[in-house]
C-alpha cells in the first residue's frame, strides 16, 4: 500500500483515520499505537515494523506492517510499504510460549514435589536415626552392636541420598551451589559394598 498525506502536518495524521484507522485493529488503543508509530516515522524518517491483530472477514490475522517514509516537496509525506500475513508464525510463536510456560510451571511442580516428599522421608528417618543412637548407648552384645551401628550407617547413607534430592530441586530452581570437598575412594567403596554383604552372603556369593 501506499499512503500519500500531501500537505499534512503531524497533527493531521494524527486525524487521519481514513489512512491509519480501522485497518490497524478493532481496539482504540491498536489504532492509537499504530498512529504513534506512524508518527514518529514521518518525524524522524526511521522504517516502520510492527504486528497488529486485525480481524478480515470474520477471521483474526496477524499483519504484519512495513513500510518507510519520505519527505515530499511540497512537504508532505509518502509512506510505502507493505502488509504481511505473519498469522501462522505469530501462532507458532504464541504456541511456543505456551509450552515453554507450561515446561516451568513443570519443572517448578516437580521441584516443589521433591522438597515436599525429601522432608517427609526425613521426619521418621530421623527419629529411626535417633534411636539407633540410643540404643548403641545400651549394653550390647557384639552381633547386636554391629547390626545397630550397620543400620545406623544406612540411615544416614539415606540421609544423604535425600539431600541430594533436594539438591535436584535447588539446580532446577537456579539455587545450587558447587563446593570442593574431599573425597576418600576406598571409604566409598567400603560403604557401598557394606550395604549388599548381607544379601550375597544369603546367596552363597562373595562381595
Amino acid at each position: 500500500k501506499a499512503s500519500q498525506l500531501q500537505g499534512r502536518t503531524v497533527q493531521d495524521l494524527l486525524m487521519a483515520e481514513e489512512l491509519v484507522g480501522n485497518d490497524y485493529g478493532d481496539t482504540d488503543s491498536a489504532r492509537t499505537s499504530a498512529q504513534e508509530i506512524f508518527i514518529r516515522s514521518l518525524e524522524t524518517l526511521a522504517p516502520i515494523n510492527f504486528d497488529v491483530e486485525v480481524e478480515r472477514q470474520g477471521q483474526r490475522l496477524w499483519l504484519q506492517t512495513l513500510a518507510t517514509a519520505r519527505r515530499s516537496p511540497d512537504g508532505g509525506a509518502t509512506f510505502n510499504g507493505v502488509w504481511l500475513d505473519v498469522t501462522a508464525a505469530k501462532h507458532q510463536e504464541m504456541a511456543l510460549a505456551e509450552a515453554k510456560d507450561i515446561a516451568e510451571r513443570t519443572a517448578q511442580e516437580k521441584a516443589e514435589f521433591l522438597a515436599t516428599m525429601s522432608h517427609e522421608i526425613r521426619t521418621p528417618l530421623n527419629a529411626i536415626l535417633g534411636l539407633t543412637q540410643l540404643a548403641l548407648k545400651q549394653h550390647l552384645e557384639p552381633t547386636q552392636r554391629e547390626r545397630v551401628e550397620k543400620m545406623q550407617r544406612a540411615g544416614h547413607r539415606l540421609l544423604r541420598v535425600i539431600d541430594d534430592i533436594l539438591d535436584f530441586s535447588k539446580a532446577d530452581g537456579g539455587h545450587l551451589v558447587l563446593e570442593h570437598t574431599s573425597l576418600q575412594p576406598h571409604q566409598l567403596l567400603a560403604d557401598v559394598a557394606e550395604l549388599f554383604v548381607e544379601t550375597t552372603k544369603n546367596k552363597g556369593l562373595t562381595l
